[in-house]
């Protein structure tokens, strides 16, 4: 049976097509996620020290081994989620995550020069894609409509997770091995490996698991992947779903890159908390991440039945609030309400993610979901890393982050206004009408 796209009969009852197995995967596929973030941010904590190696500035290797990983990223999930609607997620998922754990072994080897640190990183972002790209033809071939939200909230999870457990291995090898970054790097290779074990695992409760997702019963369901797709294209849903995510992105990104600075940074430019504190923030946001993914899947599903719009509304709207407070000096002086309202902040930025996914699985034909996802994310950090350099540029104009703070806070509201229109646009034909948002 096709990875992608069975169609069970019409009246089948959906508990029949989706067997009890479906749990383990979701746990698989976020200790997958884990896997990916982990690698992701392996690279930051040494990025001074990798400059300082190679006679560049902090900002040109940042570029080179953040940057260019995290566009790679973006451009391997949308080529894999083409190739994961036409030939299927396993081999790629499987090729990638071996991929991931060889190039995490090789870091001595590879990093003896400028040229192979740049290469490695450029492999293992592209690697990333099948990993991430494959979220939405699982979700959809093994969860039913009403649990789709808290299975991407679970798997969405695995990232900051990744990121939290990355960073702390890091910290902890740097300081063992009196500040060997090769070392230290090649440790996280555990953190993949263990993706690996359980993608295997995952793939073996496959093998003995039938699975046949459903499709609504209408006239249009001998529609070829093809005429699918070309329907997809047509549908403003689409567009909106894309727009959506590239503001989700915007914010996101910009908030986590732009952050540290405005924290350490001394008054007027910044807040002059330091280094130290501005380390504690982004690791508060990564934790309001990871517990945002968490609660807003299963408040999706189990509190709005799994129509995303009312809790994508009241997400960018509060995003939106907590971004403009973090302007306010009332807020930034009182520490305790700042730590609250950052957690709050990381926590919505993070909560977006179930929601937009969920949409993708639900109101879209099932063999399309690779593609649209791999749209959404790719293009989305695509457009949001633009976004990103035009918060620099205000930056360097202004010399404060007050404008650029400015401009993130209306990025959200826009968000805020266009998930408004997320249950006037139609489900795509083969797609579910289900969730209603």
């Amino acid at each position: 049976m096709s990875e992608a796209a069975a169609v069970n009969p019409k009246g089948a009852e959906p508990s029949a097509e989706y067997p009890k197995s479906r749990w383990f995967v979701m746990i698989a596929m976020m200790i997958a996620w884990v896997g990916q973030g982990a690698q992701l941010i392996q690279f930051a904590p040494v990025v001074g020290l990798v400059a300082d190696e190679f006679g560049l500035s902090a900002g040109q290797m940042s570029f080179y081994g953040m940057g260019l990983y995290t566009l790679v990223m973006g451009l391997g999930a949308l080529v894999a989620g083409f190739l994961i609607d036409r030939f299927g997620f396993r081999h790629l998922m499987l090729g990638a995550m071996i991929v991931l754990v060889a190039m995490a072994l090789l870091v001595p080897i590879m990093t003896q020069t400028l040229s192979g640190t740049v290469a490695m990183r450029v492999i293992c972002g592209f690697a990333t894609g099948p990993i991430l790209a494959a979220v939405t033809p699982i979700g959809v071939r093994y969860f039913p409509a009403r649990n789709r939200a808290t299975y991407m909230g679970v798997v969405g999870a695995g990232f900051p997770l990744g990121l939290t457990l990355s960073l702390l291995i890091m910290g902890m090898r740097l300081g063992q091995t009196a500040g060997d970054w090769r070392t230290a790097m090649m440790t996280i290779a555990i953190l993949p490996a263990v993706a690996l074990v359980m993608i295997i695992a995952m793939f073996a409760v496959m093998n003995k698991t039938k699975v046949v997702v459903q499709a609504p019963a209408t006239s249009e369901e001998g529609l070829t992947a093809q005429a699918a797709f070309k329907e997809v294209l047509r549908a403003p849903l689409l567009y909106i779903v894309i727009i959506a995510f590239t503001l989700a992105s915007w914010c996101k990104n910009g908030y986590t890159d732009l952050s540290p600075g405005y924290i350490a940074i001394d008054a007027p430019m910044g807040l002059g908390y330091g280094a130290e504190f501005a380390s504690f923030v982004s690791m508060l946001l990564t934790i309001g991440m990871l517990v945002g993914s968490l609660v807003a899947g299963i408040l999706i599903d189990k509190v709005f039945k799994s129509r995303p719009k009312p809790w994508l509304m009241i997400a960018f709207a509060v995003l939106a609030i907590c971004i403009l407070l973090t302007k306010l000096s009332f807020v930034t002086g009182n520490i305790p309400l700042f730590v609250v309202v950052l957690f709050i902040l990381g926590f919505m930025m993070e909560s977006l993610s179930p929601g937009l996914t969920s949409t993708i699985m639900t109101r879209f034909p099932p063999g399309s979901s690779g593609k649209i996802f791999g749209l959404g994310f790719g293009l989305s950090l695509f457009a949001a890393s633009g976004g990103v350099m035009v918060g620099s540029m205000m930056l360097h104009a202004n010399s404060s982050y007050q404008p650029t703070l400015l401009l993130l806070g209306i990025v959200a509201v826009a968000g805020f206004v266009l998930a408004f229109f997320f249950d006037k646009a139609k489900a795509v034909r083969g797609g579910s009408p289900r969730d209603g948002a």
